[in-house]
């Protein structure tokens, strides 16, 4: 299995936070900074599961 690093933005709107990939078209959101970050990553695997080759291997 390949290891990736990425970034995550988390921001707060209202009473939310909220986490985007900046590499990836991917964000999530939770109660805590470490709810999202936790959504954020579930949602970055089944993104990347679900990828096309390419997206999955850049060379």
């Amino acid at each position: 299995m390949q290891t990736r690093t990425l970034t995550v933005a988390i921001t707060r709107e209202d009473d939310r936070y909220v986490a985007q990939c900046l590499e990836a078209d991917v964000s999530s959101f939770g109660d805590t900074r470490g709810e999202a970050i936790t959504m954020v990553t579930e949602a970055l695997e089944l993104w990347f599961e679900d990828a096309p080759v390419e997206e999955r291997i850049k060379v």
